[in-house]
């Protein structure tokens, strides 16, 4: 499963981080991650429609196609 984001990712300036892919959907991906700075488990739902958007394998980012913009922002 290479378009999700890795174990170990950081967020929100270092204040979650991914723990492991829990499941997905058409619209998006819920990971089990934890805060960091409250040390407790979190569940951290990320919207990404596959439909629309790609993601970086480097960085993790989106890429979505100019056709496909303004459908993933409405989303």
């Amino acid at each position: 499963m290479r378009d999700l984001l890795k174990p170990d990712s950081q967020l929100r300036a270092e204040t979650y981080q991914i723990d492991y892919p829990l499941g997905r959907g058409g619209f998006g991906v819920t990971y089990r991650g934890h805060h960091t700075l409250l040390q407790q488990v979190v569940a951290i739902k990320e919207y990404y429609p596959q439909n629309y958007a790609l993601r970086h394998p480097t960085t993790g980012g989106f890429t979505i196609p100019t056709n496909q913009q303004e459908i993933f922002q409405r989303g």
